[in-house]
Order: C-alpha cells, then structure tokens, then sequence
C-alpha cells in the first residue's frame, strides 16, 4: 500500500510539474519589421538581427525550421525558413 502512494505521489508530481508556469514575461516584437521582411530573399540572421532570438523553434525533418514570435498578447508570428536558412513564408495567428 505505501509503494502504491508513493507511487501515485510521484505520478501526480510528474502531472502537476507540466502545468507550472514560469515568472519570465513574454519579449513581444515588431509586427510591422515582421512585415518588411521578403519571403525568398530574407535570411534567417537577418531575421534575428532584427528581432533577436524567437520565443520558440521548431526543426523538421526535412530541413526546414520555423521561428516563432510573439507580437502581442493575443498575435504570434511563424517564420518559416528552408533549408538553406532563406524565409519561406510568414504566417500570423491571434490566439
């Protein structure tokens, strides 16, 4: 009975540990130096000079990597790049 507790003690710890949220305040850029950047033409140090680091990665498979930025409270912005580090194409949503 006490290793089934413990058990779900540890459990619950491991459930409850991805629900905790950081004190870090969110870095929101620009949505309109987003806007000036050339799909096919801008690159992806361009983009961090620019914006400095995203707010999140992504890496696929097939080579491509995508930046996401925030740009407000309720806007992201995805950044997706080929292979070769060249913008692709920029996608916005509003949460």
């Amino acid at each position: 009975m006490k290793k089934l507790i413990s058990l779900l003690i540890i459990s619950l710890t491991f459930c409850l540990s991805g629900c905790v949220t950081t004190s870090e305040t969110p870095v929101y850029v620009s949505r309109s130096v987003i806007d000036n950047f050339t799909p096919n033409t801008t690159s992806k140090s361009e983009v961090e000079q620019a914006l400095g680091k995203p707010n999140d990665t992504d890496l696929n498979p097939d080579g491509r990597s995508v930046y996401l930025y925030f740009t407000s409270k309720r806007n992201i912005s995805l950044l997706v790049f080929d292979r070769n580090d060249v913008l692709m194409k920029v996608v916005n949503y509003e949460k």
